[in-house]
């Protein structure tokens, strides 16, 4: 196992340690399962739509100031939404293939 690997290797982290990682992975890893399953399916969608929607050259008259605040508000957050939610995409792959890399070296020295 991956204790194991660390325990045995030379970087001097302690089993607790990596034990520690490994359990702080699975909790961010669950937490952005959960902000995941709360994210519109549609989102990439609905910034589209809005997108549309102000590129309109009557959308910019005055007498849609309120509209125009509602829909740039949404714009920006859900763009923000989107490139949170890439970089943590990326980040969790990223902390996937480490632990892969871990348990496939502690497999590799134990052989």
């Amino acid at each position: 196992t991956i204790t194991r690997w660390m325990a045995s290797s030379s970087t001097g982290y302690s089993e607790e340690a990596l034990g520690d990682a490994k359990r702080q992975f699975q909790q961010a890893l669950e937490l952005y399962r959960t902000n995941l399953q709360a994210t519109p399916p549609n989102l990439d969608q609905m910034v589209q739509d809005l997108e549309t929607e102000s590129s309109d050259p009557n959308f910019w008259d005055s007498e849609n100031k309120e509209r125009n605040a509602v829909v740039t508000s949404q714009i920006s957050q859900y763009t923000r939404l989107q490139t949170r939610l890439k970089q943590w995409e990326s980040w969790e792959g990223d902390a996937q293939v480490a632990l892969d890399m871990l348990q496939a070296d502690d497999i590799m020295s134990t052989e």
